[in-house]
């Protein structure tokens, strides 16, 4: 009975899955995106990966992998590395192209630059505990805590706008970061005062007051008590520039009316039947994604029962962690002959964000970091075209939890939580094979 709950679950998820998977691609994701279990068996992790490619003369660029519902501590680790960032380019189709705020001079940029980089520093001190089982001895041991993080990463963290190096007070559960302010000494008003951040044992998440959104990912993490992305992550930041194509864009490439194609141009007045298959897939995947489609409604009533129950919830979660893993391999499977929807939504967005990146060397300067912030799927072609084209090199990662499910608290043991794993995983490969869904 169990068993085909778990059946019944997956396929529902996969209704969902099957519009959250816009940011995959059909190459393997394994760099960006990783699921992780613990010794027993009994607890599953999605992890993304915070990758650092580095190239002298120009500014560090960390490719921080994005996922659209994830527990909020997964935000509140994105939110702290991109804040302490010089400048941040993210997905978002259909977003303002400009860059957003102008310079700003002063004491109250550098209190809020060091406001993010005592962030920057609890998150990272985080993480170097999750990896070793406890928090290093100092601020200069975070670089073996965390050895595979590119050092540019650590330096940037662990010293104030002012460039003093912030002091930390810590012990087996707790510690607490300190910038003296822009006198380098204790107390001090305005500018010169301290300012300090906490941890004892759980952050407290302040969400940005964002509208919940009708779209089915947003029905998706109500019902597997997640958050979504655009509730998650605070946008409104002055160093943040969004980095993609507008809907104008987006439709008149899937179309056939723009470049970044391929494959022949057709007669004039002759319609493209690859271009129609594609549109039809676009325009298919837009109302699901917005919430207007038959398949999304009945998706999101499903969805709002699997929340009524702790056992069926976790049991959904773990389906989509297992799929969101492998989102890639069964996107190119469902869209089938509509492969060119994968070229739009992944090579010619990219090529957005590395006209952008470009820009961004040579009018902004004083930039020492750039993240790019996007769905881990665009990272393999983006990866590759920026040591290709540009003559960057893999410098380092940082991986940050995304979601994480206890089987345990669906009331399964070890050997039943094998089980389901493997049930899912065969599922996976039935949906994943070539032609299936055409």
């Amino acid at each position: 009975m169990r068993m085909n709950r778990t059946a019944w679950i997956a396929g529902v998820v996969g209704v969902v899955v099957g519009s959250a998977a816009l940011g995959q691609q059909a190459e393997r994701t394994a760099k960006y995106m990783r699921v992780r279990e613990d010794a027993g068996g009994l607890a599953s992790t999605l992890e993304l990966s915070v990758r650092t490619l580095t190239r002298a003369g120009v500014p560090v660029v960390h490719l921080v992998g994005a996922v659209h519902v994830a527990d909020q501590s997964f935000y509140d680790d994105v939110q702290a590395f991109l804040d302490a960032q010089d400048l941040v380019l993210y997905e978002g189709v259909g977003g303002e192209r400009p860059f957003t705020g102008g310079d700003v001079d002063g004491d109250a940029l550098k209190i809020e630059e060091t406001e993010a980089r005592l962030r920057y520093t609890s998150m990272l001190l985080i993480a170097a505990k999750r990896e070793s089982g406890a928090f290093p001895a100092t601020l200069d041991a975070l670089s073996h805590a965390l050895p595979g993080v590119h050092p540019s990463v650590i330096e940037r963290a662990i010293v104030d706008a002012w460039g003093t190096p912030l002091m930390v007070c810590m012990g087996e559960h707790w510690f607490q970061l300190i910038s003296l302010g822009a006198d380098g000494e204790p107390g001090g008003e305005g500018a010169a005062a301290d300012l300090t951040i906490a941890f004892e044992g759980v952050r407290a998440s302040v969400q940005p007051d964002v509208p919940r959104q009708p779209g089915i990912q947003q029905q998706l993490a109500d019902a597997l008590g997640l958050e979504f992305q655009l509730r998650g992550i605070d946008y409104d930041r002055r160093h943040w520039r969004n980095s993609d194509m507008s809907v104008e864009e987006l439709r008149s490439v899937l179309t056939g009316g723009g470049t970044g194609g391929g494959g022949d141009e057709p007669e004039p007045g002759e319609a493209n039947p690859g271009d129609q298959r594609t549109a039809a897939a676009a325009n298919q995947l837009f109302r699901a994604l917005s919430g207007e489609s038959m398949m999304s409604r009945m998706a999101g009533v499903l969805l709002r029962f699997v929340g009524m129950n702790e056992g069926m919830r976790t049991t959904a979660k773990l389906a989509m962690l297992e799929m969101v893993a492998r989102a890639d391999e069964i996107l190119e499977a469902q869209l089938g002959e509509a492969g060119r929807l994968l070229e739009v939504l992944i090579v010619d967005r990219n090529t957005v964000v590395l006209d952008d990146l470009r820009r961004a060397m040579d009018e902004r300067p004083g930039v020492e970091s750039v993240a790019v912030f996007y769905g881990a799927g665009h990272f393999p072609d983006l990866e590759r075209r920026m040591v290709e084209e540009m003559g960057f090199q893999f410098a380092g990662e940082l991986w940050l939890p995304a979601i994480t499910v206890r089987l345990d608290e669906a009331g399964l043991d070890a050997e039943q939580a094998k089980a389901m794993r493997a049930m899912v995983s065969r599922m996976l490969d039935a949906q994943a094979k070539p032609g299936r869904a055409r």
